[in-house]
């Protein structure tokens, strides 16, 4: 898995809301100057809002979501109409983009719309171990699934 690398530390991104909360700089101004969106500085200040200097700490790893879940959200925004924005706040999404994504799929017409998405939180892949060779290691990454399934060295894999 890929680990996700922030490109402004927590200190930055609490300065940059509090001073677009003091009315020090303008949510356009403070964007410019850390070189990000004007929306992700909004973000921010509605993460700092809704869970103070927490909730502007950021994960070192992507956040999974489940099935169902993606499932609840998607027909929520279609039939509520409340937007992509107060969508992702209702079911703690962290991002606009990842909900949107999930449209997309849902509304494509493909079959198993979510199973494209890899594992799921209820779901999730098993670790590794680092004494795997090499070759089965890069194989498990990309083809967990059919893994699972064929190879006998499964059970020394999988816990």
């Amino acid at each position: 898995m890929s680990k996700r690398i922030t490109k402004h530390t927590l200190d930055e991104r609490l300065e940059a809301v509090l001073n677009v909360m003091e009315g020090n700089r303008s949510i356009k101004k403070m964007a410019k100057q850390l070189e990000v969106a004007p929306e992700t500085v909004k973000r921010w200040i509605a993460k700092y809002k809704g869970d103070g200097v927490a909730g502007l700490t950021e994960s070192k790893t992507w956040k999974r979501y489940s099935p169902q879940l993606k499932t609840k959200a998607v027909e929520y925004y279609l039939k509520e109409a409340m937007g992509v924005q107060k969508t992702c706040e209702k079911f703690n999404i962290s991002s606009s983009s990842v909900l949107r994504k999930w449209i997309k799929l849902y509304t494509s017409g493909k079959g198993d719309y979510f199973a494209l998405t890899g594992p799921s939180i209820s779901n999730p892949s098993p670790p590794i171990h680092e004494s795997s060779p090499p070759l089965l290691s890069a194989r498990i990454c990309t083809s967990r699934q059919s893994i699972r399934t064929s190879s006998p060295l499964t059970s020394l894999f999988y816990v």
